[in-house]
This record gives structure tokens, C-alpha cells and sequence, in this order.
């Protein structure tokens, strides 16, 4: 019966039920219930009427998310598209968000009260810091931490939400793979700064730092996030924001950083956690916490009973912590220390002996318990996992471009753990990555296992296989073009991934040219001419494609020995992605008249000697500090 319903299930009726649930930036969200994995989740659907620009930024929210795997961040299940509606899921939390359970504790309601003591809400603290500083390990900064984008379920776990406003750093000089997939949804610093404007519209002032103002001479860093980490443990411990007024009057109160001090809203506060919180509030980045890590570190030494570096700590403050922590080991001490006078030097170096013993078993113990947690968590974890999961976990390898890696973490999974759906879908996933990887012979064998296999898929595995000296060999420039420009109408995601797995595996530059050269046709597709010059000579190629004003889209380029390339007059957006990983080499660029507005990129061009630039653009801010230690053309 269950396999008959699944075989109905069309693209667009996978999600049934669908209700309204709350709105929320430039996206409205649903509850649904998902037909494929038979449970509910919450449905974000961009708003109607939605801009290119704010399908852009819909799109760069779910795949940011989905890119950050960690149990207090909210997972993304699959994002996609009904006809021009975009769409991704996300798990429903039954629950509130922290700032509903703040309000509470406000007004004094007595059963969240009970549930929410302080022990309590700072180790929620906790986590929500772990969520962060795994982001950030990762490169990327959140920029809108807030009590409603922290949502609590009913067992108490903890969610960070809302990437909409994310950043990806830049300061990492040797970016990942995974990544530097996601460079490409970077956006110049003018829409960051509007993107933070938005929020302060949607009523958020008193969560942002001063430098997201505009008001301040400080940068945005991950110091941005560890402000935001400070007012939300200010308004744990006040139950309100530190600042209050209008719009306009919070702003000026959050660029003067003066609140009030914690413990003159609340006398029960302890001095530990109001230094903790003013530190990571500082109105200055450099005397705030470097990393979330930091702040980790210092909430978990409050909690274990060590001293912190916030509250700079003296001698009687260490002891007094010692003897708290130690509080049976230290009664001991002092009983022994009556009839010492006493005693021989024998028993004094029996009670070290003794006391030596007790920190031995008492470092076991914890031990014991440590190795406890972390078994029950991975039991929890095997539980919850499932084949679903690498399945899932093998076609974000496919996103990212890691055919291979995804090939590979399928074939780990024992065959007799799938049920018949889910070897349907293993079938067809390995079906679509051998073709990805031009093993013809191998889709067209994992696509015969399936009954209702795509027969256009395996008809053209049948044609292929013919044109390659073998399984492993790739197509000829020119059948790989031939094979390109047939599936361009059917599936022009297949041919991206098609581009992308053969532009890391080419030898031959003058056959992948021709490759390139029908890509850019396909992801311009206004484009009627494309003229562009390739050449080389003793320093290396060289790449003119200059004067195609209708060529907004430049796929990425081989692993070439590139020494110039002439862009002059290109009216797209060069990605990060694309100078780090192909552009290393460069040693003069010319981009006379594209006009970026950002220039940033150029210092991932390690080699570059010298730029050609007009008037116009020689005199922009931006490139002006990117450009400083190069020869700089003027060109009119």
C-alpha cells in the first residue's frame, strides 16, 4: 500500500496540508506535511511578487543553511521550485521561540518560571554560543542574533534560525571545497549593509552591534555576532534588552554603548555573568570577546565553578572558587590541619597519598560520565540517522559538486538496510552521478534496476558509451559539446553538473575551450555571438574576451597557466569562487569598463602585477584599497 501511494506522488504534490504559520523577512512560512518522509515540516515559500535580487537572497538563506550541519542549527531537508515559486524545507519545531519564553518570565508566569531557571536559560545560552562558533568555524557569521530567531522546543532543544542576513567571511586563506561552494552566494558589501538596514526596519535595533549602524567606523566581523551573544545573555538575565525607545532613540543609545548595568535591573545577578555580558557588549570590537569560542569558554567556566577572565579575578577570588568546587576535599583538609602539629611526617605523606587518590578517582569519575554522554549521544544519533540521512548527506555532495565523494558514501551503506523506496532512489541517485561522470555502462546498469527508470537518461548512456575508449576515459570536446547541447532543453542542471565535474578533470585546454565556449552560450542565453581570443607564448595563455556586452555569465574556467586576461567592458559579477580556484595565476588583468562595484576579489590574485582600469573606476574606494600594491593602467 505504501509503495503505491509513493509511486503517485508528483513533484508538486509532495507537500500536503499546507498551512499558514508565521511570516518573516522576504519569506512566508507553512506547516506541511512532506508525502516522501511522511512528517511535518515547516514550508518557506518566498513572497509573491518577489525581485530577481530577493530570489537571489531566498535562495542564498537555504542554501547557507543547509550548508551548516550541527544539532543547534535548524536543518534544511530540500529546496526546489514550483514553476517560478521558490521553495525549501525546513524541520517544525513544536515549541516557542526564546523571546515568547522571555515575555513569560516577564510577567512572572509561574510554570515557566518553574522550567526556566537560570541554570536553565544559561545553558541554553550555551548552546545557541555552539551553534554560532560552529558557524563560524565554517566562515560564515549569522549578523541578525536575536531571542525570535532562537526557537525552544517542547523537549528543550535548542535551534538558531533565520541565516537570512548571513555573511561569509573572507579573511580565510585557504577556504575548503565545501566552502568554497558556497562563494558564490557572497554579496557585495552595499547589499550587506541594506540587508541589515531591512532588519533594523523589522524591528530589531538593540540586537545589532554599533558597527551594523552605519554610524561607526568599525567592520563587520564574527566580534559582530559575539555583541549580538551579549545582548541576548543581557536580556536572559534582565528578561528586557538593554536599550529601550523608538527606532531612532535605540540606535543612538546602541552607538554610545553605555547600558545599564545588569545587576542595577537585577541585584541577584551574579558579578561573574554581568562581566561576561558587558565584555562581549563592548562598544569597541577589539575589547569585546576575539571569538564565540572565547565566550563559550567563559559561560562554561561559570557553570563548572572556575574563574573567568571577564571578572579578572584575584587571589581570594581563585581560592574562594577552589574550596567551592572542592567543598568535601577542602573539610578534609582543614580537619587534618588541627592534628598535624601532632602528627609524624609519615601520616602528612600518607594524607597527600590519600588526597592524591581521591582527585585520581574523583578525574575517573568524570571520566566515566564524559564517556557515558558522548556513547548515549552517538546511540541517539545511529537511532535518529538512518539511511535517509546519507542519502540526503550524498545529494548535498551532489550540490557542492563532489560526485565522486557522493559515489562513494552511497556504495557504504549495506544494501539490506534499504527498504524498496529507498533503493529506488539509491538506484537512480547512482544512475545520475555515473552519468555526471560519463560511466555510461554503469547508469545505464543502475537505471535498468528501477522499473520506471529514466529511459531518455539511459538512452543517452547507450549513444555515449560508443564515442569514449573506454569507462573511465571522458568524451572528446567536441562530443561532450554535442551531448551538451542535447540535454540543454531537457535538464540544464544536469548540464551544469555535467560542466563542473569535467572542468576539474580536462588535460587538453584546447578541447575543454570548446566545452567553455558552449557553456557560455547556455548560461547567457540571449547571447548570439561570442568572440573571445585564446593564445599563448612563453609566459603563458592568454584570454581576450573582451567587448561582449551581452555575456553577464562566465562559467568557470580551467586549471590554466593564465597569465592575462582582457574583460574589458564585461558587464557581469566576477565570484570568489572563480579567481581563488582558476585565477591564481594571473599577473595582469584588464577590466576597463566592467565598473564593480566591489574589487575585493583582487587580493585572492596572488601573482597579479598589474590592473588597466578607466578613470572612473581608478578613483572607486574599493579599488582603491584593493589595488594599492599593484601597477595600475589607466585606460580611456
Amino acid at each position: 500500500m505504501r509503495e503505491e501511494v509513493f509511486k503517485d506522488i508528483g513533484h508538486d504534490e509532495r507537500y500536503q496540508n499546507i498551512e499558514y504559520h508565521c511570516r518573516g523577512g522576504q519569506k512566508i512560512i507553512y506547516k506541511a506535511f512532506d508525502l516522501k518522509t511522511d512528517r511535518v515540516v515547516a514550508l518557506a515559500k518566498i513572497k509573491e511578487n518577489a525581485t530577481e535580487h530577493e530570489k537571489a537572497l531566498f535562495l542564498r538563506e537555504a542554501k547557507i543553511n543547509a550548508f551548516l550541519q550541527h544539532p543547534n542549527i535548524i536543518p534544511v531537508y530540500d529546496i526546489g521550485s514550483d514553476g517560478d515559486e521558490l521553495y525549501f524545507s525546513m524541520k517544525f519545531i513544536h515549541g516557542e521561540p526564546l523571546s515568547d519564553i522571555i515575555s513569560k518570565l516577564q510577567k512572572g508566569d509561574e510554570s515557566i518560571v518553574k522550567t526556566y531557571p537560570l541554570e536553565v536559560l544559561i545553558e541554553i545560552f550555551s548552546k545557541i554560543c555552539d551553534a554560532v562558533a560552529y558557524a563560524h568555524s565554517q566562515g560564515v557569521w549569522h549578523l541578525d542574533l536575536k531571542p525570535s530567531n532562537i526557537q525552544i522546543n517542547t523537549f528543550g532543544d535548542v535551534l538558531v534560525c533565520d541565516w537570512g542576513l548571513s555573511g561569509l567571511s573572507d579573511d580565510q586563506e585557504d577556504l575548503g571545497e565545501d566552502r568554497m561552494a558556497l562563494e558564490k552566494y557572497s554579496v557585495l558589501k552595499g547589499d550587506l549593509e541594506q540587508m541589515t538596514m531591512m532588519g533594523f526596519a523589522k524591528g530589531t535595533p538593540g540586537y545589532m552591534s554599533p558597527e551594523q549602524t552605519g554610524q561607526v567606523k568599525y567592520k563587520k566581523s564574527q566580534r559582530t555576532d559575539v555583541y549580538s551573544l551579549g545582548v541576548i545573555l543581557y536580556t536572559i538575565l534582565c528578561f528586557r534588552a538593554p536599550y529601550d525607545g523608538s527606532e531612532e532613540e535605540v540606535i543612538q543609545k546602541t552607538v554610545e554603548g553605555k547600558p545599564t548595568s545588569p545587576k542595577e535591573v537585577n541585584f541577584k545577578i551574579s558579578n561573574v555573568l554581568e562581566a561576561i555580558c558587558l565584555k562581549a557588549m563592548s562598544l569597541n570590537p577589539s575589547d569585546r570577546y576575539l571569538k564565540v569560542s572565547e565566550l563559550c569558554n567563559e559561560v562554561s567556566a561559570y557553570q563548572t565553578g572556575y574563574a573567568t577572565y571577564a571578572e579578572k579575578a584575584d587571589m581570594f577570588r581563585l581560592l574562594y572558587l577552589l574550596c567551592k568546587r572542592n567543598k568535601v576535599l577542602c573539610l578534609s583538609i582543614i580537619g587534618m590541619l588541627s592534628i598535624v602539629i601532632v602528627m609524624s611526617l609519615f601520616y602528612v605523606e600518607s594524607l597527600i597519598q590519600k588526597k592524591d587518590e581521591a582527585n585520581l578517582a574523583r578525574l575517573k569519575a568524570e571520566s566515566h560520565l564524559e564517556k557515558y554522554k558522548s556513547e548515549f549521544q552517538m546511540r541517539q544519533s545511529l537511532s535518529d540517522i538512518g539511511v535517509d540521512f546519507f542519502i540526503k548527506m550524498a545529494k548535498e555532495k551532489m550540490v557542492l559538486g563532489h560526485y565522486d565523494s557522493a559515489y562513494e558514501l552511497l556504495h557504504k551503506i549495506p544494501k539490506t538496510e534499504f527498504d524498496k523506496d529507498q533503493l529506488r532512489e539509491l538506484n537512480s541517485a547512482l544512475g545520475r552521478i555515473s552519468f555526471i561522470t560519463q560511466r555510461f555502462q554503469t547508469a545505464i546498469d543502475y537505471l535498468n534496476k528501477n522499473e520506471d527508470h529514466d529511459s531518455y537518461l539511459k538512452n543517452l548512456s547507450e549513444i555515449y558509451k560508443l564515442k569514449k575508449n573506454g569507462e573511465e576515459s571522458l568524451l572528446q570536446g567536441q562530443d561532450l559539446v554535442e551531448l551538451i547541447e542535447t540535454l540543454k532543453h531537457e535538464d540544464v542542471y544536469l548540464v551544469r553538473d555535467l560542466y563542473l565535474y569535467v572542468s576539474k578533470k580536462y588535460v587538453s585546454t584546447s578541447e575543454f575551450l570548446k566545452v567553455w565556449e558552449a557553456m557560455v552560450y547556455i548560461e547567457n542565453t540571449q547571447l548570439k555571438s561570442f568572440n573571445f581570443k585564446f593564445t599563448e607564448d612563453e609566459k603563458g595563455f592568454h584570454l581576450d574576451i573582451s567587448n561582449n556586452p551581452l555575456v553577464k555569465y562566465l562559467p568557470a574556467l580551467p586549471n590554466l597557466n593564465l597569465y592575462s586576461l582582457n574583460l574589458m567592458n564585461f558587464k557581469g559579477e566576477i565570484h570568489g569562487q572563480m579567481i581563488t580556484t582558476r585565477l591564481r595565476s594571473l599577473v595582469k588583468l584588464n577590466i576597463s569598463g566592467c565598473e564593480f562595484e566591489d574589487y575585493s576579489f583582487l587580493k585572492y590574485c596572488r601573482n597579479l602585477k598589474t590592473i588597466v582600469v578607466n578613470m572612473k573606476e581608478s578613483m572607486n574606494e574599493s579599488f582603491i584599497q584593493s589595488s594599492q600594491k599593484l601597477k595600475v593602467l589607466i585606460q580611456e
